[in-house]
């Protein structure tokens, strides 16, 4: 059997923009790491350093946005009759939104139905809920990949109507 490679090998991204070169190891490997890489497309390259001399044909790679980590952490503190104040924490890092999910049984499925709201923040504030109910609240992250899986399921009671008496007097 041939005796593998020795020799460097130049990587490029496109036809022009060195990205490193390394050796080429016993099993007649090069293999160049810590590329720190965001999504998007990119078309790569690798030079040998002979002998003899050779190029590669262009590799073409499209890297993905990962999903999100779901979100860490769901609280729920009732703020009066008709709302519920929610605070949670980044599951991963990056620009993400959440949609808020609501509903008054334990256990139940996010979907657009139950969804209230979407911010880009890690907290919210349910408004215009029913006075002395049980809410159930799950968050998810989204970003152009998709919907992360649920955050834990948090609960809150808001508190009883308030009664409110209007007089007219002639």
């Amino acid at each position: 059997s041939p005796a593998p490679a020795s020799g460097t090998v130049t990587f490029f991204q496109g036809s022009s923009t060195v990205l490193g070169t390394v050796s080429v190891n016993a099993s007649g490997i090069a293999a160049l790491n810590g590329l720190n890489l965001t999504p998007g497309a990119y078309s790569f390259a690798a030079r040998f350093d002979g002998p003899p001399t050779s190029v590669s044909s262009p590799l073409a790679l499209t890297l993905n946005e990962r999903l999100p980590a779901a979100p860490l952490s769901l609280t729920a503190t009732a703020s009066g009759a008709t709302q519920v104040n929610l605070a949670w924490a980044a599951g991963s890092p990056g620009l993400v939104t959440y949609n808020v999910y609501a509903g008054t049984t334990p256990g139940f499925v996010p979907a657009a139905a139950n969804r209230i709201g979407v911010t880009s923040g890690t907290s919210f504030t349910a408004a215009s809920l029913l006075p002395a109910t049980t809410y159930y609240f799950k968050v998810r992250a989204q970003n152009s990949a998709g919907e992360s899986p649920e955050s834990n399921q948090a609960s809150a009671a808001t508190g009883p109507a308030v009664a409110c008496a209007v007089t007219y007097t002639v």
